[in-house]
């Protein structure tokens, strides 16, 4: 794009158009005040509107995202069809303003390494944030996944709160258990240990996390069977490091018994 064809041009600066055959050549103005005709496809176009081409050969819009655009309005136009307005030809780039009440339906627009403070935002498709900070509310009706999520005050869920990722794995010693399984995510879950007939061993078992924490996490057990309830289990601080942790009890577990523990684990 770098100008529009003009009918009324103050100068020419070629030769190359011939006035005798128009078909095959046409006065461009680069830059100026030129007639152009328009479109309101893209919006009710309003004095100092930024435009750029249509998807009407010849007719331009109002631009209302980034990109090159012919010049801005001098005259609004709102019809339905195409209209002939004063145009002021500026070739050049456009960056709609952050927040820009008269696009449609109050669109904002941010580009690449712009700054920004928002009193609402709202964000129908997928966005990618570096770096967000949050001091107010944050109100997310749908999915959030997030990689690392620190927060520095309180954190309020209405819904429920929901572990991901995959389950961690348990083992012990050989002879102290039968079957054992964890099912869960490295957050939270159910650990279910049966122990062997020849184990004379105080743990239980070890849980290596799918996924190792950045520091040895807080982790807590709570007796899901009459078997886990009697027995003195603990989780000895020693062992809990950031890739797992170890059950262990006072005395040694009765043989054959089933023993399942909900747990949680926060860093």
């Amino acid at each position: 794009m770098i100008g529009a064809v003009s009918s009324h041009p103050g100068y020419v600066g070629n030769d190359i158009y011939d006035p005798t055959h128009p078909e095959n050549t046409a006065l461009v103005g680069l830059l100026g005040q030129i007639p152009v005709q328009v479109s309101a496809a893209n919006g009710p176009i309003e004095p100092g509107d930024m435009l750029t081409m249509s998807a009407v050969p010849g007719v331009a819009e109002k631009a209302t995202s980034a990109g090159t655009v012919l010049g801005s309005a001098l005259e609004g136009y709102s019809g339905s069809a195409t209209g002939l307005i004063n145009v002021y030809v500026h070739v050049g780039y456009y960056a709609p303003p952050v927040s820009d009440t008269a696009q449609p339906t109050g669109t904002m627009y941010l580009q690449n390494d712009d700054d920004a403070s928002f009193a609402s935002l709202n964000v129908t498709g997928q966005t990618t944030i570096a770096s967000l900070n949050v001091t107010g509310s944050a109100t997310i009706s749908g999915q959030l996944t997030v990689g690392s999520l620190t927060v520095n005050s309180d954190l309020t869920v209405n819904g429920h709160v929901v572990s991901g990722g995959a389950a961690p794995s348990i083992s012990s010693s050989t002879g102290c258990a039968t079957s054992e399984t964890v099912s869960g995510t490295d957050t939270a879950g159910l650990i279910t240990i049966t122990r062997g007939a020849s184990c004379t061993s105080t743990n239980l078992g070890t849980v290596t996390f799918a996924k190792p924490f950045n520091a040895p996490p807080r982790v807590t057990l709570t007796p899901a069977n009459m078997e886990a309830a009697a027995s003195e289990f603990y989780v000895d601080s020693s062992q809990v490091t950031s890739s797992g942790f170890g059950i262990n009890t006072v005395s040694t577990p009765t043989p054959g018994k089933t023993y399942e523990w909900y747990y949680q684990v926060i860093q």
